[in-house]
């Protein structure tokens, strides 16, 4: 009989295991299909998504052929929220200051100008739902790798020339805003050596752009509320 119960026990023991292994089964699977059910309505809301690319062009000129070498903010809708109007990114940051391309200094590190978009420069740009579009934000051409250019928008406010950068290390703050979509506060950090030979075998590396998200602001508390003086 003890023979019996050991085996009774044992029957027992695997059933159990057998149930165990199927909940997890059915846990994970509740789990994977909640994850792709919020990366589903996370596209479902309109909005967009962004990253900087360094690219490479070799341009026809007067002279010949001369690389530019461009960092450029990429724009994406999400593919199922709405479309997009109103596109912009804004230099409202640079630390140190930037220069005017005459040799000025620039007294003022706040700023609120728009960068032009790619392909036709203009201020503002629209996107259907996952579309994604270029917007330039800075280049240097080969021959005359000391200058980092700020590519703005041609626009009333924009100081005629622009603004360059010398060899150093800056912080610029970009705002990325759209009409039905809130906006994206970014951080470029750029590392500007200004020792690019203008060979296009170093033309990948010759700019060093990195990109940071500033977390969105918290709502503002509301304001205590005033203590009734007729009831004291």
């Amino acid at each position: 009989m003890p023979f019996a119960v050991d085996i009774v026990l044992l029957e027992d023991w695997r059933a159990i295991a057998a149930i165990a292994a199927s909940a997890v089964a059915i846990i994970g699977g509740a789990f994977g299909g909640l994850s792709k059910a919020r990366t589903f309505l996370r596209e479902r809301k309109t909005g967009l998504d962004v990253r900087v690319d360094t690219d490479v062009f070799s341009v026809g000129e007067n002279e010949g052929v001369v690389l530019y070498v461009f960092a450029r903010l990429r724009v994406r809708a999400h593919a199922g929220g709405g479309p997009l109007s109103h596109v912009q990114a804004r230099l409202v940051a640079c630390n140190p200051a930037p220069m005017l391309r005459g040799g000025t200094t620039v007294r003022q590190r706040e700023f609120y100008l728009a960068f032009r978009t790619a392909h036709e420069h203009e201020p503002s740009m629209s996107l259907s739902p996952g579309e994604a579009r270029y917007i330039d934000l800075l280049y240097m051409q080969a021959g005359d790798a000391k200058e980092v250019i700020l590519t703005l928008a041609n626009t009333p406010t924009s100081p005629p020339g622009g603004y360059k950068l010398v060899p150093g290390h800056y912080k610029v703050g970009v705002r990325v805003t759209a009409a039905e979509a809130r906006a994206r506060e970014l951080e470029l950090t750029i590392k500007h050596s200004g020792d690019w030979d203008g060979s296009e075998q170093d033309a990948d590396t010759a700019l060093n752009v990195q990109l940071t998200e500033k977390p969105a602001a918290e709502p503002m508390p509301p304001p205590p509320k005033k203590r009734d003086q007729s009831a004291a």
